[in-house]
């Protein structure tokens, strides 16, 4: 199995462990758990997209 497809795993399966630890933590009723879990699983998506089209990157990046 290639490595950049396990750690793109374990990256995913982390994310997932922390977004529910933090919307748990914050959410004092089962509505605004929901909303907070939401709302990092969004920003995780928009990362890992901006990560893939290499947006991020100093070359090809926003300031460039």
């Amino acid at each position: 199995m290639n490595t950049d497809l396990i750690g793109s795993i374990e990256l995913t399966a982390s994310a997932a462990i922390v977004i529910a630890a933090l919307s748990i933590g914050f959410g004092s009723n089962p509505l605004m758990r929901i909303r907070i879990a939401v709302g990092l699983g969004a920003w995780f998506i928009i990362v890992v997209i901006l990560a893939a089209t290499r947006a991020l990157y100093y070359e090809y990046g926003f300031f460039n």
